[in-house]
C-alpha cells in the first residue's frame, strides 16, 4: 500500500500564538491536529496545535485531503523545519503521514 503524506508549511500563523512558542519548536517534535468542521471560512479545516497552543491551520488548498484522511487513518503531524527569520507563512513547516509499523509513534 502507498504511503500518503503532506508537507507544507503553517497556514495563518500571523493570525494565531505561534509567534509565543515558535523559539520552542524543535524539528521532530508532533503537532496536534484538530478537525473544525464549524470554520466559517473552511469546512475541512484543521487546527494545528503545538503544546495545547493554537498555531495555525493545515493551508485551505489541501485541508479537504488532509480532514479525509484523519477519517480513516491515525496520522501524526511532525515539524520539518522552523526559521524564525523566514516569511511569516514559511516559519513552520510539517509533514502528516500515517502511524505505521516502522514509524515511531510519540
Amino acid at each position: 500500500m502507498e504511503e500518503v503524506s503532506f508537507q507544507f508549511y503553517v497556514a495563518g500563523v500571523q493570525f494565531h500564538q505561534a509567534k509565543q512558542v515558535l523559539h520552542l519548536m524543535q524539528v521532530g517534535e508532533k503537532l496536534e491536529m484538530e478537525p473544525e468542521p464549524n470554520n466559517e471560512f473552511d469546512q475541512n479545516a484543521v487546527k494545528l496545535l503545538y503544546d495545547g497552543v493554537m498555531i495555525g491551520y493545515v493551508p485551505g488548498k489541501i485541508s479537504a485531503d488532509v480532514s479525509a484522511f484523519l477519517e480513516y487513518a491515525d496520522p501524526i503531524a511532525t515539524i520539518t523545519a522552523v526559521d524564525s527569520r523566514a516569511k511569516t507563512w514559511e516559519q513552520i513547516e510539517v509533514e502528516i503521514k500515517e502511524v505505521g509499523e516502522d514509524a515511531e509513534a510519540v
